[in-house]
């Protein structure tokens, strides 16, 4: 929180402290009350798309109107198109916000460290599932929500995973070039389309996307070393 007011990069202890706030959250939305997570959640989201809306707009009558819309929406209108557009805005914004706060190295130690957990909570602890579960029982949006075709069913993915994807291709862009940040973008998709086309037709129900997520990373890294030892 220091780093994040004084506008400084994070650091190892930072990064190590953001790791261990997103697992505590992960214990606490699995082991909570509904009703709790539901107001916490709407309150904590609302305050976000207020301060969004602030940074383009800064008047408070203009930005207040988007954590109102959102709460209506929720209450009396709520789809997965309704959902979904305010799950991309809120983890775009996030991403984009945060990017600065990062470093190339913090970022990798970000996404490993992230990774452990995710697998821990996903094949150890099956919190993360709980959790999962009760978010997309309770239509908060904390997630993406695709519908599959030819099969009927649905594709869901975290903002987390969204969230980390973003940060690596934006880190990645910064680093090794546009090029190599599209790519590394493209790679990611590419990865959740395997990871999915697996789960439909081998009845694979959870797995830790964060995986799919540094996997397409990693392979974008390797691509870009190759061609700077080639050049």
């Amino acid at each position: 929180m220091k780093a994040l007011y004084k506008h400084e990069r994070l650091e190892t202890r930072d990064i190590i402290l953001l790791v261990v706030a997103f697992s505590t959250v992960i214990t606490v939305t699995a082991l909570a009350p509904q009703l709790a997570l539901l107001v916490f959640f709407v309150a904590i989201y609302s305050v976000g798309l207020f301060l969004f809306a602030y940074t383009i707009w800064p008047k408070w009558y203009v930005s207040v109107l988007f954590p109102a819309a959102f709460i209506l929406l929720y209450l009396y209108h709520w789809t997965i198109v309704e959902l979904d557009m305010f799950s991309l805005t809120f983890v775009i914004f996030l991403a984009m916000a945060l990017n600065g706060f990062f470093s190339w190295k913090t970022s990798a130690l970000f996404a490993g460290l992230l990774t452990v957990v995710d697998v821990i909570h996903v094949f150890g602890t099956k919190l993360m599932i709980s959790s999962a579960m009760k978010i997309v029982e309770l239509k908060l949006p904390l997630t993406i929500i695709l519908p599959t075709f030819p099969s009927v069913g649905q594709i869901v993915i975290g903002l987390g995973d969204i969230f980390l994807a973003i940060l690596l291709s934006l880190q990645t862009s910064q680093r090794l070039g546009r090029n190599l940040g599209l790519i590394c973008a493209l790679s990611i998709s590419l990865m959740f389309l395997v990871l999915e086309a697996v789960q439909l037709n081998f009845k694979l129900q959870f797995f830790p996307a964060t995986v799919t997520v540094v996997v397409g990373w990693l392979a974008t890294v390797c691509l870009g070393k190759a061609l700077s030892i080639r050049h």
